[in-house]
């Protein structure tokens, strides 16, 4: 008996020293979307470089893009920038990817946020990203506001067309009328769309 009660303790002792260890993020890429982990309060968003230009949105519309954080860490707002102000909502939402790098489950969902004016609006939500792992993360918008986006070159394109002068494709487009969550996403070709990517912007938790 005494020797099963020593090696049960041993093993209680190995599980509290196992909790206290900080592992390094060894799958991390060098370069990402986010490259430190940021402090408390600070924001941050989804694209590479650059600076923001507008583009107007539409009613029922989802417009996603790649995120790919080099760090891990956990947000609890999401949002986006109204330009141009429409009377309605909006939020932001987050998507896993599958082994083909095309998105599928919807992982969260902000909350409502108000568009009926120009400014930064973010609704809360609660989720952690993984290093090294990619998402796709976008706006869903009711009413025909205009958002701010990224510039055309700031954002990895997903494709190209095949016009005289080939146009870069950085967002995934679908429409879903407007009400409760999201559904997770069915990617298809036509989804492809010449436009900039959002601009997602998260406060870190």
């Amino acid at each position: 008996m005494g020797s099963t009660e020593q090696l049960l303790e041993r093993i209680r002792e190995l599980e509290e020293w196992r909790r206290t260890l900080v592992l390094p993020e060894v799958d991390a890429p060098e370069f990402g979307h986010v490259l430190m982990r940021p402090a408390a309060g600070v924001f941050v968003g989804n694209l590479l470089t650059g600076t923001l230009t507008t583009l107007a949105s539409a009613a029922n519309r989802v417009d996603i893009t790649p995120f790919v954080p080099r760090v891990g860490f956990t947000i609890d707002q999401i949002g986006m920038s109204v330009s141009t102000g429409a009377a309605g909502l909006a939020c932001g939402l987050i998507f896993d990817a599958d082994a083909a790098g095309r998105p599928t489950t919807l992982l969260a969902q902000g909350a409502n946020v108000d568009t009926t004016a120009a400014a930064t609006v973010l609704g809360a939500v609660a989720f952690t990203f993984r290093a090294g792992k990619l998402y796709y993360v976008g706006n869903w918008t009711q009413a025909a506001c205009t958002l701010r986006c990224g510039q055309t070159y700031v954002q990895v394109p997903l494709s190209w067309t095949n016009a005289a002068t080939p146009a870069r494709q950085a967002a995934l487009r679908r429409v879903q009328a407007w009400g409760g969550a999201a559904t997770n996403w069915v990617y298809a070709s036509t989804q492809h769309t010449s436009v900039s990517a959002p601009f997602v912007i998260m406060r870190v938790a």
